[in-house]
């Protein structure tokens, strides 16, 4: 199976794809490209469908409803943006290198880096985050989650 090298901010359920074959809606990117990954049974897999990704999206219709396409690219750590007026992703300066965010919740899978967001609603961040790039993706600062 082939790594991802990149995952959007938000998780799976915001795209509407298919949950585990357990039933759990709560999947996050997994590292591997293709799949996501369960914390209920604590496996990768494959969804049964992709939800919005299976047919033509209306990227400014999508981006009304609330749905983001910005992702983090796992090999520079930093976040790239999405333009739906253009199509274009735009990438972020990177943080400081040691720069570490304790944020909301715990780690729900063995690629933290893909479950650093939940769906827009709230903006709750899970997970240690080794960048601030997140955080200012969704527009706080880290000393807004200082412990």
């Amino acid at each position: 199976m082939n790594k991802r090298t990149w995952c959007y901010l938000q998780p799976p359920k915001a795209f509407d794809v298919a949950p585990c074959a357990c039933g759990n809606h709560d999947t996050q990117w997994s590292e591997f490209a293709g799949h996501l990954w369960c914390d209920a049974c604590q496996i990768d897999f494959v969804p049964v469908h992709n939800g919005v990704f299976d047919g033509p999206i209306p990227a400014q219709t999508a981006h009304a409803l609330g749905l983001r396409f910005d992702r983090l690219d796992l090999v520079t750590q930093r976040v790239q943006r999405w333009d739906p007026a253009t199509g274009q992703y735009t990438e972020e300066a990177a943080a400081e290198p040691d720069a570490e965010v304790i944020v909301l919740g715990e780690v729900r899978s063995p690629d933290a880096a893909c479950n650093a967001a939940k769906p827009a609603v709230g903006h709750t961040v899970l997970g240690t985050i080794h960048s601030d790039s997140i955080l200012k993706a969704f527009g706080h600062t880290p000393d807004q989650h200082a412990p």
